[in-house]
């Protein structure tokens, strides 16, 4: 049974809420300036609002917390704290111009 089309995907609504709403952290995209894990946690969080989580890793650009399994890679002690990050670099997306700010290429940790 297919029932009725839908005619308004509601997650398309949110996201373009999320747009609509000024963003002054980490910028949207790959960065190589330094930045909380934090910050950068945040901006992935932000991006995936606007765009969706479907390939939001590749189509992003972005630092995002590494995961091995289920569990965060991040570990600490009283003076320090250590946190795992990558970013996929590769891009093959005809609609992704990266000529004015090329990507290294790679998974980036």
């Amino acid at each position: 049974m297919h029932g009725e089309p839908t005619l308004f995907d509601m997650a398309e609504f949110e996201r373009a809420a999320v747009a609509a709403t000024p963003w002054e952290g980490v910028p949207l995209r790959y960065v190589t300036d330094y930045h909380h894990p934090d910050d950068l946690a945040a901006a992935f969080e932000r991006w995936t609002g606007e765009h969706g989580n479907f390939g939001c890793l590749m189509r992003s650009h972005m630092w995002h917390r590494a995961y091995f399994g289920r569990q965060d890679v991040a570990a600490s002690d009283e003076a320090h704290e250590l946190h795992m990050l990558n970013a996929d670099t590769r891009c093959d997306l005809a609609e992704h111009d990266h000529s004015a700010d090329p990507l290294p290429g790679g998974l980036m940790y």
